[in-house]
């Protein structure tokens, strides 16, 4: 499983040590994990990801009172998160092709 965390204070400015302390228990984790501009990207088996995840939520909630916490889950094959992502435009048919089927060709 491929799951992306974002935790969103509330009422709250800085989440600096909050954030620190989240990344430090995923680090811990042994999971594969990657901090980025919106959220923190994990991977591993199921059960030991959503425990990791319920962790982060908790930690941030007794850290920063109310908080939101968004999950998105991509039931992907081990691995992806090492493995390059396809770029959108070799994923879309030619852009000839495109532009005939909108009636712009």
């Amino acid at each position: 499983m491929l799951a992306e965390i974002t935790i969103l204070p509330i009422g709250r400015t800085h989440m600096g040590s909050p954030i620190e302390h989240i990344v430090d228990l995923v680090s811990r984790s042994g999971l594969s994990y990657q901090v980025t501009a919106m959220g923190t990207l994990v991977e591993g088996e199921d059960d030991t990801v959503w425990a990791l995840l319920r962790r982060a939520h908790e930690l941030a909630h007794k850290e920063c009172g109310r908080v939101v916490t968004e999950i998105r889950l991509d039931e992907v094959l081990p691995g992806a998160l090492g493995r390059p992502m396809p770029r959108v435009g070799d994923l879309l048919p030619a852009t000839t092709d495109a532009a005939a089927e909108l009636g712009h060709a």
